[in-house]
């Protein structure tokens, strides 16, 4: 009897396995927002007139739009922006470590931000292109940023009735 045969094609099927599991372990893992989320940080209207407005929406991607983004201040957790969305966040004048990531694990992106008393600083969240790459190649998903964030200048109203407000 052939033994080589069949120890060969064993191989093969063994090969096989354990490629296929390697790669579903690079697959990202849900990670939830810290449960301490949006205590330090009021989302709503109150009127304390010595407070800051940090506006940030996120646009329209296709890559990504089921995915909540994470938004954090000086390393915790705060909100989850959904796709085509926006929030305001009431804040003490200050110093923050503004930063986004998603949900499945990826490296957070974080920009300084400086917010002065009575003044709004508004910023995007957006996709980059990147990320299509990140379905063909999951491990990249680890390394790199889902989301970024970037300075811009304040939208009228009429632009952001396009992206609801979320609360």
């Amino acid at each position: 009897m052939d033994y080589s045969g069949r120890f060969f094609r064993l191989k093969k099927i063994m090969v096989a396995l354990f490629l296929l599991i390697l790669i579903s372990a690079c697959t990202p893992a849900k990670i939830p927002p810290s449960a301490s989320m949006a205590i330090k940080f009021s989302t709503s209207s109150s009127e304390d007139t010595t407070k800051s407005e940090l506006l940030i929406y996120r646009e329209h991607a296709v890559i990504g739009m089921l995915a909540d983004v994470v938004i954090g201040f000086n390393g915790g957790d705060a909100f989850q922006l959904a796709n085509e969305r926006h929030v305001v966040f009431k804040m003490m004048p200050g110093d923050y470590q503004v930063f986004t990531r998603g949900e499945y694990g990826d490296r957070p992106f974080s920009i300084p931000v400086t917010l002065l008393a009575n003044k709004r600083v508004c910023l995007k969240v957006f996709a980059p292109n990147s990320n299509a790459i990140k379905m063909i190649v999951p491990i990249l998903h680890y390394t790199t940023s889902a989301y970024h964030l970037e300075k811009i200048n304040c939208p009228s109203d009429d632009f952001l009735f396009n992206y609801p407000r979320t609360y």
